[in-house]
């Protein structure tokens, strides 16, 4: 599993679509879908594959986090977990990470020799010198820079729990940096982007 894992959630761009048919004032109880309401992961049984299994392992243990998130952020707005009975909605998440490359043309101004002269004269002691004169023109010259970078994605999707049919979906991308960030602040940054993509739910 991967995750935002920059630091600032500041360039965070954030899009969201709704039903218009459905009325979000009556909202209150909500579970998660059943793929998304699965615990544990299928890990290798390979002895020879334990980091395999740890990262499994570790992946679990962030999407655990990631829903139990969510499901703060939902609380703070009033909305109910219901593990049984009937429900308004239905939530699922996802999360990934996508290899971006943008080709840029930079213009560079540089020097460069434009003409040479030799002269010679003599100093005032009556001692001889001599050399070279140059002149230095700029021009400017075009110059491709190549930039290599990771996007994050974070999607948040509510169903209509009888007929599975979306009815909410908020979408979060993000330039992310390449080295990742300890896990206390990549999990406030996760948080924030959770917070941000329900900003604008219930819609009014």
């Amino acid at each position: 599993m991967v995750v935002f894992v920059t630091a600032c959630a500041s360039d965070l761009n954030i899009k969201s679509e709704y039903s218009k048919a459905t009325n979000f004032n009556d909202f209150k109880y909500y579970s998660w879908t059943p793929a998304a309401s699965e615990t544990g992961t299928v890990l290798n049984q390979n002895k020879d594959n334990s980091e395999d299994e740890n990262q499994n392992q570790i992946s679990t243990l962030l999407d655990q986090n990631i829903r139990f998130m969510i499901d703060q952020q939902l609380a703070a707005k009033g909305m109910i977990k219901q593990e049984q009975g009937p429900v308004d909605f239905l939530v699922d998440y996802n999360v990934g990470v996508n290899k971006r490359v943008d080709l840029k043309t930079q213009v560079v101004r540089e020097n460069y020799a434009e003409d040479f002269q030799t002269y010679s004269t003599f100093g005032y002691s009556g001692q001889f010198y001599s050399g070279v004169m140059t002149t230095v023109g700029t021009r400017n010259r075009e110059e491709l820079m190549i930039d290599r970078y990771r996007e994050g994605t974070m999607t948040l999707d509510f169903f209509e729990p009888t007929k599975n049919k979306l009815i909410w979906h908020a979408v979060a991308d993000k330039r992310l940096d390449i080295q990742a960030l300890p896990s206390t602040e990549r999990d406030e940054l996760i948080e924030q982007v959770i917070k941000e993509l329900l900003a604008k739910f219930p819609p009014k």
